[in-house]
């Protein structure tokens, strides 16, 4: 692995630990109980993002953790029926409606799309790496 990769994998491993600190003040913030699922979903992230450097035996599990949270973001992103509501992904309705409810709605969407995003590129730089 280059000094690049070293330092992106770092990089991006602290910002999101960072992240999931920043969940334990959803619990007051929002007043709701589910900041311990980001606070793992993002340590997950971070934590693997860093042990993916020295020990190989991570790198089997970066595709599984992939397909779980792109399973997670399509699970979040369904209303009450079961239909996909896309919209929650729009930084805009962050800024328009600055209520509890939708704001919430979208950091979350937001947030879980960025993990999906850096373990599709995970996964896609390991097969890139290691054709077998």
């Amino acid at each position: 692995m280059s000094k690049f990769n070293v330092g992106l994998n770092i990089s991006i491993g602290c910002i999101f630990v960072v992240f999931g600190y920043l969940q334990i003040n959803d619990r007051s913030q929002y007043g709701n109980s589910d900041w311990w699922i980001w606070l793992c979903l993002y340590w997950a992230a971070g934590i693997m993002s860093i042990a993916i450097i020295k020990y190989k035996r991570v790198k089997q599990y970066i595709n599984w953790f992939c397909g779980l949270f792109w399973g997670c973001l399509l699970f979040k992103l369904q209303d009450q029926q079961g239909n996909l509501q896309p919209q929650q992904l729009n930084p805009m309705k962050i800024f328009d409606e600055l209520t509890g409810a939708m704001l919430q709605q979208s950091n979350e969407s937001l947030g879980l799309l960025l993990v999906c995003l850096w373990f599709s590129f995970l996964a896609f730089k390991q097969t890139s790496l290691d054709p077998r």
